[in-house]
């Protein structure tokens, strides 16, 4: 005890310093409501995956850390809400899923849902006429990029907007290609 009720573990030494063994499953409890660790972890996940971390809001929802041995060599880590939904995960291999743990590219955002919706929704600032919010392209041909370019800009007037679509021929100035104004005219440039 440290005097005030408290559990304390001190040593000196630089290996282990708590280590529980257990034949059985079960879990360590650390009910604080401001516990704070320093230094470093550590917790071996059975081969299959578990989770490794389990935080519960008061019997409200709880959010869980796991590992998971995924198809072949395809290991990841994860987080998951209550009911055990993953919400999101992380691969070995660079790939990141929202909504699914098995992501089809580097980014996959899966929705379960059948209605109509927006999987992605990007916002900004910007408030002056032609300025823009877009996605940029860049490819390993044609110098540094980005080489295309997809943007909403602000304007023509303050309350209005028009979309582009934009490429370079030489990873320099984007020029736009192809543009549907505040009232759905498109127009090609060139």
């Amino acid at each position: 005890s440290d005097g005030n009720n408290a559990a304390t573990f001190r040593t000196t030494s630089s290996g282990k310093i708590f280590h529980i063994v257990s034949q059985n499953s079960g879990t360590i409890e650390i009910d604080s409501p401001s516990t704070a660790f320093t230094g470093s972890i550590s917790t071996v996940v059975a081969s299959g995956g578990a989770d490794f971390l389990n935080i519960n809001f008061s019997g409200n929802e709880t959010f869980s850390f796991g590992a998971r041995s995924g198809v072949g060599v395809d290991d990841y880590i994860d987080i998951g809400l209550s009911g055990g939904v993953r919400v999101m995960s992380w691969h070995e291999d660079g790939k990141v899923g929202i909504g699914t743990t098995a992501p089809d590219a580097k980014l996959s955002v899966t929705s379960a849902g059948t209605a109509s919706e927006d999987i992605l929704y990007l916002k900004s600032g910007a408030d002056s006429a032609d300025e823009y919010l877009g996605l940029a392209f860049e490819t390993g041909v044609g110098g540094n990029g980005p080489h295309g370019a997809i943007r909403v800009y602000n304007g023509p007037s303050g309350s209005d907007s028009h979309m582009a679509l934009l490429t370079t021929t030489d990873g320099g100035t984007l020029t736009k290609g192809l543009t549907i104004d505040h009232v759905s005219n498109a127009t090609f440039a060139g």
